[in-house]
């Protein structure tokens, strides 16, 4: 559990620092650093029986997760790219 959170922390850290490299242009936006996250977080739960039984939920809870962040983080990526957020 303890690893799961630091790789939570770290990834929008590690997406923000390797964006620094980058040209403005090629930078993720905003929302992106969210999104990855959520991602994240959904593939850890996904891959892991254990965090998943952590947090109390069942296979079936954590398939769902899974698939609905499969389903819903490009649909809301793309509704925010759109909107420019």
């Amino acid at each position: 559990m303890i690893l799961a959170v630091i790789c939570l922390v770290a990834t929008p850290g590690y997406l923000f620092l390797t964006a620094q490299d980058k040209s403005a242009d090629l930078q993720p936006l905003p929302h992106y650093y969210v999104l990855a996250t959520i991602a994240f977080a959904a593939w850890a739960l996904g891959v892991s029986t254990e965090l998943g039984s952590i947090v109390k939920l069942d296979a079936v809870e954590v398939g769902l997760i899974l698939g609905g962040s499969v389903l819903l983080i490009p649909l809301i990526d793309g509704l925010l790219a759109r909107l420019k957020i």
